[in-house]
């Protein structure tokens, strides 16, 4: 088969089932009586405001494009020198096939580069590993630094140990961290042990 003819198909293939996967992730939404889907999902896009989602889509592509030289870094000292774009496009085809194969992208984006640039599968998956094994160190860091900024209110709501439950016909249980009457202190919690 010519190789024109072969990537075409391959476009078109992916289209379809890029076009199928949207038909799924949509058809669940409910617009309610005698509407439309169609009709709720334009209304909404025509209502968004467009300068915040082309800011959003510019970022969030900035983040693909750093994540992509992180990866050709890494990829580096292997003595795989590869292009920036390659890494792009290796990513990219990756998020793709994890909206259908959830952590296929992985193993989809080393092939990708295998077959734009002769990577070895072996040696860019382990970059990926390594890639991983750093996004979850830099997660534990940013959760303690989070637990040891918050701690303060971790250990209670407004520097106090008790949470109070209040009855309402109207509301049910609410929560209050102060109570106001006699009768809101029978029903607390303990958060803590008492200091």
């Amino acid at each position: 088969m010519n190789s024109k003819i072969k990537s075409v198909l391959q476009y078109l293939i992916t289209i379809a089932i890029t076009g199928v996967l949207v038909w799924l992730s949509l058809r669940g939404i409910n617009a309610g009586e005698g509407h439309d889907t169609a009709d709720l999902i334009w209304s909404v896009w025509t209502k968004s405001n467009k300068v915040y989602l082309l800011l959003m889509g510019g970022i969030l592509m900035l983040s693909h494009v750093l994540r992509a030289e992180r990866w050709r870094m890494l990829l580096e000292p292997s003595g795989n020198k590869g292009t920036l774009w390659n890494s792009f496009l290796s990513v990219m085809v990756g998020y793709l096939v994890n909206l259908a194969i959830p952590r296929g992208g992985e193993v989809s984006r080393c092939y990708n580069l295998f077959k734009l640039e002769k990577t070895p599968v072996e040696v860019s998956f382990g970059t990926v590993v390594v890639e991983r094994l750093v996004d979850v160190i830099c997660m534990l860091i940013l959760v303690t630094i989070s637990f040891v900024s918050e701690w303060g209110k971790l250990k209670g709501i407004h520097g106090c140990t008790r949470l109070f439950w209040r009855w309402n016909e109207a509301d049910g249980f609410t929560i209050h961290d102060r109570y106001s009457t006699w009768r809101d202190r029978c029903c607390c919690v303990d958060l803590l042990p008492p200091q």
